[in-house]
């Protein structure tokens, strides 16, 4: 072959390799692989929980906040290179949109190495759990703990047909859930008179005082609002654990 269509053939070989290499690469390290992309476990109502280094809490994004940040976070992710739930990385917060360094208070000037979880109820209650029990300011990992799991599965509250009158007759059947929803004990029901105090326990007095016939509400509780901090061994409930209440007017 002559040496000017030798260099023909290399140069058109070049060109071609060069065209169809992806000039773009990852801002972040992977060091282990996940599987779900985040909007997938947004659709299924789950929170990406964003452990980084140094932290024993993680941040979130939860699927149901409305905020202005909330649809910011998630409207960057999809922006961005694909993040999986369990994904691994060594990043600089200087490659992430600056929404997501003000949330999760990414102000060091070096890499950092974060872990993305994806967490359903189940799982948020097993990393509160742990965090709660290996804690040595367990009120406020309580705390954290609660306004996490309110922030997954927001209170509600029906409306009633009307307001109670004080002296009414009041009739609620009340059921009580551990942070993973299985129930703790069984439904109870209470029958006193409207006005009379003492009878729910504080996490409950907000929406009575709002309720009346036709009434229905959930509650997210700290333990100090519902059967004390110290936990009850005969419920098997552990101290410093939250619970959530649904409340019916009969």
């Amino acid at each position: 072959m002559k040496p000017q269509t030798v260099f023909i053939c290399a140069l058109f070989t070049a060109a071609w390799s060069t065209g169809c290499r992806s000039d773009s690469t990852l801002p972040w390290r992977l060091i282990e692989l996940g599987t779900d992309p985040m909007a997938t476990a947004w659709d299924r109502g789950e929170a990406v929980a964003v452990f980084a280094e140094g932290n024993r809490w993680p941040g979130f994004i939860f699927p149901n906040d409305n905020s202005p940040q909330g649809r910011i976070l998630r409207r960057d992710a999809l922006t961005m290179p694909a993040i999986m739930c369990g994904d691994k990385m060594r990043l600089h917060p200087k490659d992430f949109p600056l929404g997501w360094v003000q949330k999760f208070g990414w102000k060091t000037t070096d890499s950092l190495t974060v872990h993305w979880q994806c967490l359903d109820r189940l799982g948020l209650a097993q990393l509160g759990a742990e965090t709660v029990r290996t804690s040595t300011h367990p009120e406020a990992d309580e705390m954290r703990w609660l306004e996490a799991l309110m922030e997954l599965d927001p209170p509600r509250f029906t409306e009633p047909i009307r307001p109670f009158f004080l002296d009414e007759k009041v009739r609620l059947a009340i059921t009580c859930q551990r942070p993973n929803g299985t129930a703790l004990g069984d439904t109870v029901r209470l029958d006193f008179r409207f006005g009379e105090s003492g009878q729910v326990v504080d996490a409950l007095v907000p929406g009575l005082e709002r309720a009346g016939p036709g009434a229905h509400w959930t509650v997210w509780s700290a333990s100090s609002q519902a059967f004390g901090s110290q936990g009850q061994p005969e419920l098997n409930l552990a101290a410093h654990t939250p619970l959530r209440f649904s409340i019916d007017v009969e």
